[in-house]
């Protein structure tokens, strides 16, 4: 069992691990996760991303159950994938992304969000999935991936709650 941390995630040389983290985890396959073939289409790690006061937050949920909250300042919680309440919190938001794929746009430049967007990004055994949308309309439940960002957020309740 994995034990959760809430971290600066900074490393002693004060190199910020947020753009090695999320190169990471776009570059997530069936290999590296050390999976037997799946099936197409299948959601390996979903993604959802927005700006916050000038700062990006990445939560990361992936298949086998890990799930992080990467921070653009360094900061984040790693390892809830070692708590159950977290893991089907993450398991619902990474299950659910796959009904929305159809919807999305293949993508391979892995953009930061701009102010005011979410990004949901959807690593798949077909490649990655990208769709951007406005918080506010996510928020007032008028975006069709509403549902998807709040069981995002949901997912980092849960993962509020080990630290």
């Amino acid at each position: 069992m994995s034990r959760s941390t809430k971290t600066n995630l900074k490393q002693s040389n004060n190199d910020n691990p947020f753009y090695d983290l999320r190169k990471m985890v776009f570059s997530l396959n069936v290999g590296t996760l050390g999976l037997e073939v799946v099936k197409s289409g299948i959601s390996l790690c979903t993604v959802m991303e927005w700006e916050i006061s000038g700062s990006v937050a990445t939560l990361v949920s992936v298949i086998d159950g890990s799930t992080s909250l990467y921070l653009s300042t360094g900061g984040g919680i790693i390892g809830g994938g070692g708590h159950q309440n977290v893991v089907e919190a993450s398991s619902a938001f990474r299950e659910a992304s796959e009904k929305y794929l159809s919807r999305m746009k293949k993508d391979s430049d892995f953009k930061l969000p701009e102010n005011g967007h979410v990004c949901f990004y959807v690593v798949t055994t077909d490649g990655v999935y990208k769709y951007d949308g406005l918080e506010k309309d996510m928020v007032s439940q008028r975006d069709e991936f509403s549902q998807l960002f709040f069981l995002g957020q949901n997912t980092i309740t849960e993962l509020r709650k080990i630290v």
